[in-house]
């Protein structure tokens, strides 16, 4: 029965979600995320924190569904289409997008990896804590070196910085055990 109640909750989440959208109202937003809330009490009451916070944030993305068909439109075809850009295969630049990956896939992941070791040893976490900190913290590190790499105007200053955080987390994975 509080799963059929929770189900129900969910919905009327989501519905007036939808309303809060359509009217721009922050009243039935607040009280949409307040029933949400009460859902996913519910939820996990009825099966479980595991089940029941699963529950609660996948089902909205399923419910929500109909109320995007809802609002579907088809537009009608653009008049100008813009052309493709000619593919430029000369060799400097073919050379730079391949330097590009290097440093992306080799150089930045080493450098992520030995920084996200030297954390892990600092943090007096147990070693399945430090496991767990490096599997969270390896990819976020690598994602942040390669976006702000591959957003920077002066690579050369960005590779400095990771050659320098790789080389501080050298003497920390030597001086402090694992």
């Amino acid at each position: 029965m509080l799963i059929v109640l929770a189900s129900v909750l969910i919905l009327l989440a989501i519905a007036l979600l939808y309303k809060s959208w359509r009217a721009q109202s922050t009243t039935h937003f607040v009280v949409a995320l307040l029933i949400w809330i009460a859902s996913s009490v519910m939820w996990s009451y009825a099966l479980g924190w595991e089940f029941g916070v699963f529950y609660t944030l996948c089902l909205p993305g399923i419910l929500v569904w109909p109320f995007i068909a809802r609002n579907q439109v088809i537009l009608p075809a653009p008049r100008n289409i813009p052309l493709p850009r000619p593919i430029n295969l000369n060799l400097r630049s073919t050379a730079t997008h391949i330097g590009h990956t290097v440093v992306v896939l080799v150089l930045l992941m080493l450098a992520s990896v030995l920084v996200t070791l030297a954390l892990c040893a600092i943090f007096p976490f147990s070693i399945a804590g430090k496991l767990g900190l490096g599997v969270v913290l390896l990819p976020l590190l690598w994602g942040a070196a390669i976006y702000h790499y591959l957003a920077t105007a002066n690579k050369g200053v960005a590779l400095g910085i990771y050659a320098l955080a790789s080389c501080l987390s050298v003497p920390v994975l030597f001086l402090l055990p694992m």
